[in-house]
């Protein structure tokens, strides 16, 4: 977590941001889906540490973006909305798929999150918008 923060300090082009946030998403996913596939500990600590990686910049990437397109009186409350929702979202998500453990295999759970999550990003590239925040970054 600490490296993809560090790692993405010193970045300044709203494109490269974009793209960034892209490739994370991506990696994010394919992390998912080797730790769903991992037969060994070095493995599933691999995909661990992709994970952990490209979810750390996937999440500094988005807050970076919204950060520089809110006005400057909004800004604290969009990004403690933002964050508020995106939290929010996650700890459901852990709490389903903690019960779904129950029933399921958990490298069930993650492949079917890591395609899930794919799948939403393939979607979203179709979608005029995010594709442009893809291409550009930040749409100011």
């Amino acid at each position: 977590a600490l490296i993809a923060s560090i790692a993405l300090a010193p970045v300044r082009g709203h494109g490269i941001l974009g793209q960034l946030f892209l490739i994370s998403a991506v990696t994010s996913s394919v992390g998912n889906l080797a730790l769903a596939m991992a037969t060994n500990l070095p493995f599933a600590m691999i995909g661990t540490v992709v994970i952990g990686i490209s979810h750390t910049a996937f999440m500094t990437i988005a807050t970076i973006m919204i950060q520089s397109v809110a006005p400057d009186s909004l800004r604290g409350r969009i990004t403690s909305i933002y964050l508020l929702h995106a939290g929010g979202l996650m700890s459901f998500s852990y709490f389903a798929n903690g019960a779904l453990a129950d029933l399921y295999a958990p490298s069930r759970i993650l492949a079917v999150g890591g395609i899930a999550f794919l799948l939403v990003i393939v979607g979203s590239w179709l979608v005029r918008t995010p594709r442009l925040v893809y291409k550009q970054g930040a749409l100011i």
